[in-house]
C-alpha cells in the first residue's frame, strides 16, 4: 500500500514461472491488478447483507422468501422464534404445518405469483401451540435469468383482531342494551349534534329518524325545546356542560303535557379525551305522581297526625340479650300526648317506658308485646296511676315488633259516670225518703180527718180544734219538705245571670240571712278572709255560706261557748274556703252521709236535711269539691271547699 494514501490499495497479484530449454525455472513474471475499487464494493456488499440480516432480525414481523417451488430461502429471527423457521430453509410448509394450515398458506403464494402482489390474513399455529393471525403482504422478487422467488412481510394482528372482536361484540351489547332500555338514550358529539339515539329516545320525544337524517339540528332541538315548560333552563343546563366537559349532570325536566323526565348526561371518552356527551331521559311521571301521592297522603297523615284530639303514640319493643321483651321505646308523639299525659312531647321519642313514666315495670307490657308480636288490634279502659288518670287505649301494630297507642283520656268522664251512679244512688234514696217522708204526714192528715168528720158530727169543738192543729202541721211539713226540694232541684237548671261579688260581700249577706237563728244561740262569729272576687251566681254562691253556717247554728249542741268560724286557706285559683265550728262534732261512721238528700243526724233538729245537698250541688256546679273534718263527736266540724270556675271568672254553662 501507499503510505501517503489513507486508504488502502487493494492489487491482485499474479506470478508466472519462466522455464529454461531444461525445464528449469529460470525466472518469474509477476502481474499486479488494482482491485480496490471491487474490494470496496465487495465490503459494502457484505455491509449491506449485514445491515439487511440486522435489519430483518428486529423486525417486531415475520419476513419470508421461497422459491417458485414454495421451498424456503430465508427467514428472519423473528419468524425463526415464532414458528423454528430455520429449519424450514430448503423446505416446504408442507413439512412442518399442519395440511390444513399448509395447503391454504401454499394456495395463497401460488395466487400471489399469478398476481404479482396480494394482502392476506392468514391464520397460523406457533411454537406454543396458539394460533395467531397475520396480516401478509406477498409479492414477487423478479430475478435476471433465473425464476423468481416470493417474498412476504408479515404482521401479527392477533391481539388487534381478538380486540376488535371484542369491541364488535361490546358494541353488539351496547346496541342492545340501548334498544332494550326503558331509558331514552341520546349520543351527541363534542359540539352537541346528535350522533345516535335509540328508539325510546324517539318514542319520548316524538324524535324520528328523518329528522335526524335531514341534519337540521335547529329544527330538532326547537322540537324539543316546544314541549319543555322551561326551556330556557334546558337550554342553560347544555351550554353550561359544554363549557364543563368533564361535569356529570342530573336534573328533572317538566314537559307540557304533565310528563316528568330525568335527565342524567356524562361525558363520552377515549382515554382521556372527551369526544361527546351521552344523555339518558327516563320518563318517571307515574313514579312522580306516586310520590306526590304519597307526599299528599303522608301530608294528610301528619296533618290528622298533630291535630287528631287522641294522644298518639308510636313504639318499638325493646328486648334482652336473650330476646326477651323487658320495655319499650317511644318513637313518636302527637301534640295532644303532651295534653294528655302532661309530658313534654318533644323530648319522649327515644326514651324508654320506664323513664317517661318512672316506673320500675313498663306499663301494660303484656298487653302491648301481644299486639306487637303478631296479635289482633286490643283496646281497653284503665286508671293510670302515674298521671291519676283513666285513659281509653287502643293498640295496633303497624309493622313486628312496633305498636301504636291511640288514647283518650276519660277522665272526665269516668267522674260523670261516678257522679251518675251517685246521683242515682242518691235518687233511690231520695224516691224512698220522698216515699217515707211525704206518707207520714199525709198519713197524719187522713187519719184525722177522719177524726174531724166525727169530732164535727158529735158537736166536740175542742177536738175539732185539735184536729186541725195535727192536720196544719202536717201539710206545714209537706210544704217545707216540697220547698226545699224544689230549690235543690233548681241549682244547676235556674240561674242568675253571673256577676262579680266580693267574699266579703258574700259572707256578710249569708250571716245577715241567719242573724236570727246565731243571736238566739248566742254564737260568736269570726270572719278572716282575703280580698278576693268570685264570678258566678251571686245567690246560689250565698247560699252556700248561709247554710254551712246555719247547719253549725243548728248542731251547735249544748257547747257553752259557741263559736263559728269562716275563713280563706291557699292562695290564687287553689283556695279552699272553710267554715269551722265548736259544736256536737260528726261521728266518722256517719262523715259520708251528711251530704246525702234528707239526711239528718239529729231527727229532732228543724228542717229537712236537704240543706248540706243544696251546697255540694252548688259547690260541684263550679267543680269544686266539698268534704268535712271532724275528729268525732264533741270535737266540732270544719266543712271546707273550693271554687275553681268562680275564682277563674268561668261560669259554667248551665245545661
Amino acid at each position: 500500500s501507499r503510505p501517503e494514501r489513507a486508504e488502502p490499495t487493494w492489487a491482485l497479484c499474479n506470478a508466472y514461472p519462466v522455464k529454461d530449454a531444461k525445464g528449469q525455472i529460470e525466472q518469474a513474471v509477476i502481474t499486479f491488478t488494482d482491485i480496490t475499487e471491487r474490494k470496496r464494493a465487495e465490503e459494502a456488499l457484505r455491509e449491506s447483507e449485514n445491515l439487511f440480516s440486522r435489519f430483518m432480525d428486529h423486525l417486531p414481523a415475520i419476513v419470508f422468501i421461497k422459491d417458485s417451488e414454495n421451498k424456503t430461502q430465508f427467514v428472519n429471527k423473528y419468524m425463526d422464534n415464532a414458528l423454528g423457521a430455520s429449519k424450514w430453509l430448503g423446505k416446504t410448509v408442507l413439512d412442518f404445518l399442519p395440511t390444513e394450515f399448509a395447503e391454504q398458506l401454499i394456495a395463497d403464494d401460488l395466487k400471489t405469483f399469478q398476481l404479482g402482489y396480494q394482502k392476506i390474513e392468514e391464520s397460523i399455529p406457533h411454537l406454543d401451540g396458539k394460533l395467531h393471525v397475520y396480516e401478509t403482504q406477498k409479492f414477487i422478487i423478479p430475478r435476471s435469468n433465473q425464476a423468481p422467488l416470493l417474498g412476504g412481510i408479515s404482521l401479527d394482528i392477533t391481539e388487534r383482531k381478538q380486540a376488535e372482536e371484542a369491541m364488535v361484540r361490546t358494541l353488539s351489547l351496547l346496541e342492545s342494551t340501548m334498544e332494550s332500555t326503558a331509558d331514552g338514550i341520546m349520543v351527541a358529539d363534542g359540539k352537541g349534534a346528535i350522533v345516535k339515539f335509540n328508539a325510546k329516545f324517539g318514542e319520548l320525544w316524538g324524535i324520528t329518524e328523518a329528522m335526524i337524517a335531514a341534519k337540521d339540528e335547529n329544527a330538532a332541538i326547537s322540537f324539543v325545546l316546544g314541549q319543555l315548560q322551561e326551556p330556557e333552563s334546558f337550554l342553560k343546563t347544555i351550554r353550561d356542560l359544554y363549557a364543563a366537559p368533564e361535569q356529570i349532570s342530573f336534573d328533572i325536566l317538566a314537559l307540557k303535557d304533565g310528563r316528568v323526565f330525568e335527565r342524567y348526561s356524562q361525558p363520552q371518552k377515549i382515554g382521556d379525551s372527551i369526544i361527546g356527551r351521552v344523555w339518558s331521559f327516563r320518563d318517571v311521571t307515574a313514579r312522580k305522581q306516586a310520590e306526590d301521592a304519597l307526599h299528599f297522603s303522608e301530608q294528610k297523615f301528619r296533618t290528622l297526625f298533630e291535630n287528631l284530639t287522641e294522644g298518639v303514640a308510636l313504639h318499638e319493643l325493646v328486648t334482652d340479650a336473650a330476646g326477651q321483651v323487658v320495655d319499650y321505646r317511644l318513637l313518636a308523639v302527637n301534640t295532644a300526648f303532651e295534653r294528655h299525659t302532661g309530658l313534654v312531647a318533644a323530648t319522649a321519642p327515644g326514651l324508654l317506658a320506664t323513664e317517661i313514666y318512672e316506673t320500675e315495670v313498663p306499663p301494660y307490657l303484656a298487653e302491648f308485646s301481644q299486639v306487637a308480636l303478631g296479635g289482633e288490634p286490643y283496646a281497653f279502659e284503665t286508671f293510670f296511676p302515674p298521671l291519676d288518670k283513666h285513659f281509653r287505649i287502643s293498640v295496633i301494630s303497624p309493622k313486628p315488633g312496633q305498636f301504636a297507642t291511640v288514647f283518650e283520656d276519660i277522665t272526665d268522664r269516668k267522674r260523670r259516670e261516678e257522679e251518675l251512679k251517685q246521683k242515682n244512688a242518691e235518687m233511690e234514696r231520695f224516691t224512698y225518703m220522698i216515699s217515707h217522708d211525704l206518707k207520714s204526714p199525709l198519713v197524719t192528715v187522713r187519719t184525722f180527718l177522719g177524726y174531724l168528720e166525727q169530732d164535727m158530727e158529735q158537736g166536740k169543738a175542742d177536738r175539732v180544734a185539735k184536729d186541725m192543729t195535727f192536720i196544719r202541721d202536717a201539710t206545714g211539713k209537706m210544704g217545707r219538705l216540697l220547698e226545699d226540694l224544689l230549690e235543690v232541684s233548681r241549682v244547676g237548671r235556674v240561674v242568675n245571670p253571673p256577676v262579680r261579688v266580693s267574699l266579703a260581700d258574700l259572707i256578710r249577706e249569708a250571716l245577715q240571712a241567719v242573724a236570727g237563728a246565731i243571736s238566739t244561740r248566742g254564737v260568736a262569729i269570726q270572719v278572716e278572709v282575703p280580698t278576693v272576687t268570685l264570678f258566678g251566681d251571686r245567690p246560689r254562691l250565698e247560699e252556700v255560706w248561709q247554710n254551712l253556717v246555719e247547719n253549725a247554728v243548728k248542731y251547735m249542741g249544748d257547747q257553752p261557748a259557741p263559736q263559728i268560724e269562716l275563713g280563706v286557706e291557699g292562695a290564687g285559683n287553689d283556695l279552699v274556703f272553710f267554715v269551722r265550728d265548736n259544736g256536737l262534732g260528726i261521728d266518722p261512721r256517719f262523715q259520708d252521709k251528711v251530704f246525702g238528700l234528707f239526711e239528718k243526724l239529729d231527727p229532732a233538729t228543724e228542717g229537712t236535711g236537704l240543706g248540706l245537698a243544696l251546697v255540694k250541688r252548688i259547690v260541684e256546679l263550679y267543680e269544686g269539691r266539698l268534704w268535712l273534718e271532724s275528729e268525732g263527736l264533741g270535737h266540732g266540724t270544719c266543712f271546707r271547699f273550693t271554687l275553681p270556675l268562680a275564682l277563674k271568672g268561668q261560669a259554667k254553662e248551665q245545661r
